[in-house]
């Protein structure tokens, strides 16, 4: 079962998407797993992965796509739940979380830490 969330107007660093998404896989009744800003390019790699379901195929660039397959609805939008709780709770309390939406407000480039 595929089951895509779009976070409408999130963003996060690709590298710490992409450790999330490696977390999300490891996790039992998880077949794949992926999350990322819903630019063009990036629904065609979740399209090419079978990972992008209709509501992610609404998704633009301003928008972050989580996406999990496995092979029991239940299990897989728990996976989701508890990924998104993951992202809410842990990755947007980082530095660069913080870093990246202050740029924004103030059209700048961010200076990363990696934190």
């Amino acid at each position: 079962m595929l089951v895509n969330r779009v976070e409408r107007g999130r963003y996060l660093d690709s590298v710490a998407l992409m450790r999330v998404s490696r977390r999300l896989e490891a996790q039992a009744g998880v077949e794949a797993a992926a999350l990322m800003i819903g630019s063009p390019s990036n629904k065609a790699l979740l399209r090419e992965a079978g990972l992008l379901a209709p509501e992610g195929e609404n998704a633009t660039a301003n928008d972050l796509v989580i996406a999990v397959r496995g092979p029991v609805v239940a299990t897989a939008k728990r996976r989701l739940d508890e990924l998104v709780n993951l992202y809410i709770d842990t990755l947007m309390k980082t530095r660069d979380a913080n870093e990246g939406i202050a740029a924004f407000i103030a059209r700048r480039q961010p200076q990363w830490e990696h934190r």
